[in-house]
């Protein structure tokens, strides 16, 4: 035996087999586990024939199951379509089939069990209560297995369990015998089976004699296999006495030769009963252990590219005696984008998972379409957020991608939270039409069929798409089977998300064969895919608890105690298959790696394998222990200030150019952005940054004002220069939905006719709802007022200041809300929807102070400015007084729903009455702010000091604050 085969299980077996057969095999029989081993023996035996011969004939177990019984393997949801049929006959229950899809499925996997360890399902499924009939009909247990059962209900009748409960499971129990036997013979008549009841028939054939005679093998090599079902034993058994049989068992090394190690749970019994009669010498070698601490799935991933980098740099280009084990299927993706570029051949024997693709993204968009559809009074129109992720997918983009951007656009000018079908159809465009035609009468597996069928259509115009055509293509098969099956079973009706979940487990459940040969290259490949083969390196990722082994969920319908009892398999022996996977794996490798994940948090530990320790401490193997550092950067919050520049004077220059030659001008607003951030100013009025436009959904707080001040506005419309009395106030009142609508469609909906499009729903409704008590509810404290003189709503402001000794103008721009005279006083009134804070001063020059934070009287300086702009514009007449007032929604059910600015003087706090008499020491204080700070030669723009200032800015990342 050459160097390579010393510790390689299949090129010993390959070896021994041909020199026991002397090269004639053309009526040899090998059977292994699964497919893969099939392929690597083949390619061993190939090295050992020294001259032409006839090949043997290598299948797997499943495949020889299969040809003894000529039964079809039948599809899971075909499978579960007839069993919920079945259930509803044998039970006259009315049970959804949304319902019963997760306990059907787990009633499958029960029934495989059963039929593949043969219990009589009518003794399993009775209800003991007369334990005595334990000892008449069941003597075929053990006395240990009838006492677990004993154990069981024992402990279910005597209270342990919920009555309800306990009621309901014994109702459905007593007719799961029926139910599989129905179940079993409705499949055999139309020759379609499960594996388990495959494996059962199989065995009945052999037992009675009636298999197809060319389908018997007399001469059969069973390799590599270790946990048997009880038909296997029962196959393996009758080839054993009615063939030339051989046996190869896996159970080398010393992890395997240990009986504490629950890895060598079948040895004994299957050395036993299938003795190996060929043998071979075993050699000692050394395995290099390094046990890799990574805090990420994608660090694991990104840590086997640095061994792999590292075998590239020492010369290797051989790579199929190295495997990348994933106890996890979610690094599969990490790990082939991670493979060094130098590693041309990969072969993944898991496939590629068609989940993976851009197929399943697609296929989420497409059902979330017809989720959220509405219909509106104009007609269908779907949910922005899902038509734009639609038209940006690279499969509308490489089609229709000269419409996307149109779109978009269009949806997002128009904000249209629900677009319009019309706004997306494109009479030239196939793809647009079939996504958005949304034709009522199609079911959405319909809908979703069509739509491949057109897109498979365009993409096969398109050079370079071959490999999205292959993924579109197995979409549109799986779709089209999914839709013959229902159409099969009409009586089955399910919701919407069922049928998306059976359609996502369908597309998981499917891949696309990798590049590469299966016999070349590297080996990406599960924990299970590795029965039989061995490798000289192995690096097994996701080595932690949880992962290696993996947890099996205890979905059964059989209790534990129940399934101990009938010899059923258990978690016992998924952990032992589990382990002997894992120790045969790495008893015959060179070297090991075992990376694992060593973040830790309140919901996961990560604790490492238990495999890890057992090595360690049971086995005293020497670890490479190294634990590796994520690459991650972490900056503190920094510090600095932007300093005047031409480019800044240039921009700030542009406030002091008239209006009509393009200059710009300063709000209240940015004055107070200034006090309270001056790097926020830079960014907003200097830079002239903005947020992404998108489709405000919600309405926000600075809509919710505008809606508020709209509806105020239009309402007083018909009053400016007017008396308003009592009388005209309730009539005001009757027009407060018709002009709150009005703005909603125009503001929200963007709707330019003002009309609304169907109900308002959801929280929109609930806004528009406190928008008009608010409303309705200024209007009550405006009826207490009348009579009173409406002067102007919504009055506009422009107006110039000189600083610098009259060498420069700075341009002011203000909107108040609302202007109007009762008795002596001129009230500037200015709406306010948010939190108003204090508006008391002590002296003028605190408005400008950005020093005192959040003491700064903030609300003061656009009041006193709005005061301002009125005493430049319109001057005061004799016997007037100009009072700025705030109307906070938030004081409207006080007993002073306006409130005015005070002055504190003197220990003494008065309100501010007339403005008139703080008009030159406003102005004086505003020209001082804006010559000396924002527009000083020296100007520097800093960050806030305050952190509060900073937690709704829009530039906090820019900033780094």
């Amino acid at each position: 035996m050459n160097e390579a085969g010393k510790h390689n299980f299949l090129r010993k077996v390959a070896a021994a087999t041909y020199n026991y057969y002397e090269g004639n095999m053309e009526d040899v029989t090998f059977v292994f586990p699964n497919r893969r081993s099939g392929l690597f023996f083949q390619r061993y035996l190939g090295e050992e024939i020294t001259k032409p011969i006839f090949s043997p004939k290598i299948i797997t177990i499943t495949q020889l199951f299969e040809q003894l019984t000529a039964l079809t393997p039948s599809d899971s949801f075909a499978l579960l379509l007839k069993l919920y049929l079945i259930y509803k006959e044998q039970t006259g229950s009315e049970e959804s089939f949304d319902s019963f899809m997760f306990w059907g499925q787990m009633l499958l996997t029960d029934f495989d069990d059963i039929a593949k360890y043969d219990v009589d399902a009518q003794l399993l499924f009775a209800n003991l209560k007369d334990l005595k009939v334990l000892d008449s009909s069941f003597d075929y247990l053990t006395e240990e297995q009838k006492q677990v059962i004993r154990a069981f209900w024992e402990q279910f009748d005597g209270g342990r369990f919920d009555s309800k409960a306990r009621n309901k499971f014994v109702e459905i129990w007593k007719h799961l015998a029926d139910i599989m036997r129905v179940f079993n013979d409705s499949l055999l008549l139309n020759r379609e089976a499960y594996p388990g009841l495959i494996q059962r028939e199989a065995i009945t054939a052999l037992q009675k004699g009636m298999c197809d005679s060319q389908v018997l093998n007399h001469k059969v090599v069973f390799v590599g296999f270790n946990a048997l079902t009880l038909c296997e034993h029962r196959l393996f058994s009758y080839y054993k006495k009615h063939a030339d049989t051989l046996f190869f068992w896996d159970y080398n090394g010393p992890f395997l030769s240990d009986e504490r190690n629950i890895a060598s749970k079948f040895k004994r019994e299957n050395l036993r009963d299938f003795p190996q009669t060929l043998t071979w010498e075993h050699f000692a070698h050394h395995t290099d252990y390094s046990l890799i601490a990574l805090p990420s799935l994608i660090g694991q991933a990104q840590y086997v590219r640095k061994i792999l980098g590292d075998d590239i740099q020492a010369g290797k280009t051989s790579w199929l005696d190295t495997a990348v084990v994933l106890p996890e299927e979610a690094l599969l993706m990490p790990v082939l984008q991670a493979v060094p570029a130098d590693i041309q051949r990969i072969n993944v024997t898991m496939g590629y998972p068609l989940s993976s693709t851009d197929v399943m993204s697609f296929l989420e968009l497409l059902f979330d379409l017809r989720r959220k559809q509405r219909t509106l009074k104009k007609g269908i129109a779907f949910y922005h957020k899902t038509v734009v992720a639609l038209l940006k997918h690279k499969y509308i983009e490489l089609v229709s991608g000269q419409f996307v951007e149109e779109i978009c656009a269009d949806i997002l000018r128009e904000n249209r939270v629900y677009v319009p079908r019309e706004m997306v159809l494109r009479q030239d465009d196939p793809l647009l039409n079939v996504l958005f035609a949304c034709e009522e009468e199609l079911t959405d597996l319909q809908f979703v069929l069509s739509v491949w069928k057109v897109l498979i259509a365009c993409v096969s115009q398109t050079t370079g798409w071959q490999e999205e055509k292959i993924y579109i293509e197995q979409a549109c098969a799986i779709t089209q089977r999914l839709a013959d099956l229902l159409a099969e079973h009409k009586q089955v009706l399910m919701q919407r998300e069922t049928l998306y979940g059976v359609l996502k487990q369908y597309m998981r459940g499917a891949t696309i064969p990798f590049r590469g040969e299966p016999l070349d290259g590297l080996q990406v490949m599960g924990l299970l895919e590795t029965r039989a083969l061995d490798f000289k390196k192995v690096i097994v990722l996701a080595a932690n608890e949880g992962s290696l082994p993996r947890v099996q969920s205890a979905n059964s319908f059989i209790p534990y105690n129940l399934r101990k009892g009938y010899g059923l398999p258990t978690f016992e022996e998924h952990d032992a298959i589990m382990a002997y996977n894992f120790y045969r794996l790495i008893s015959n490798a060179e070297q090991v790696h075992l990376v694992y994940d060593n973040r830790t948090s309140r919901e996961n530990t990560n604790e490492v394998s238990r495999y890890v320790w057992q090595l360690k401490y049971q086995y005293n193997q020497v670890l490479h222990e190294k634990m590796v550092a994520a690459d991650v950067c972490l900056t503190e919050a920094h510090n600095f200030e932007i300093e005047n520049s031409d480019y800044i004077q240039k921009e700030l220059n542009k406030y002091s150019l008239p209006i009509d030659k393009g200059g710009r001008s300063l709000s209240a607003s940015a004055l107070k952005t200034f006090l309270d951030c001056s790097m926020r100013f830079y960014f907003t009025y200097i830079c002239r940054l903005k947020e992404a436009d998108e489709v405000k959904e919600e309405i926000e707080a600075d809509m919710f004002g505008t809606l508020y001040h709209e509806v105020m506005e239009n309402i007083y419309k018909p009053y400016v220069g007017k008396i308003v009395e009592d009388k005209d106030i309730r009539l005001m009142k009757t027009e407060v939905d018709a002009l709150l609508n009005r703005a909603y469609a125009i503001n929200v909906l963007k709707n330019k006719s003002g009309e609304l499009d169907g109900e308002v729903e959801g929280s929109h409704s609930l806004i528009l709802r406190v928008i008009k008590e608010y409303v309705l509810k200024q209007l009550e404290n405006d009826e207490k007022d009348t009579p009173f003189q409406y002067v102007a709503p919504e009055k506009k402001f422009v107006c110039a200041i000189d600083i610098d000794n009259g060498q420069r103008w700075v341009n002011l721009i203000g909107y108040v809300d609302r202007i109007d005279c009762k008795e002596d006083e001129i009230r500037i009134i200015d709406y306010k929807t948010g939190k108003v804070d204090t508006l008391t001063f002590s002296q003028i020059e605190d408005i400008f102070n950005g020093d005192l934070g959040d003491k700064r009287p903030a609300y003061a300086l656009q009041t006193m400015l709005y005061a301002w702009f009125y005493m430049r514009e319109c001057g005061v007449a004799d016997g007037k007084r100009i009072v700025p007032y705030i109307a906070s929604l938030r004081s409207f059910y006080s007993d002073t729903p306006l409130k005015g600015l005070m002055v504190a003087e003197d220990r003494n706090v008065h309100p501010m009455d007339d403005y008139a008499l703080w008009n030159d020491k406003f102005e004086t204080a505003l020209r001082n702010f804006l010559e000396n700070e924002m527009f000083a030669p020296d100007v520097r723009f800093k960050q806030a000091e305050d952190a509060k200032v900073c937690e709704h800015c829009k530039f906090v990342d820019l900033c780094g604050k």
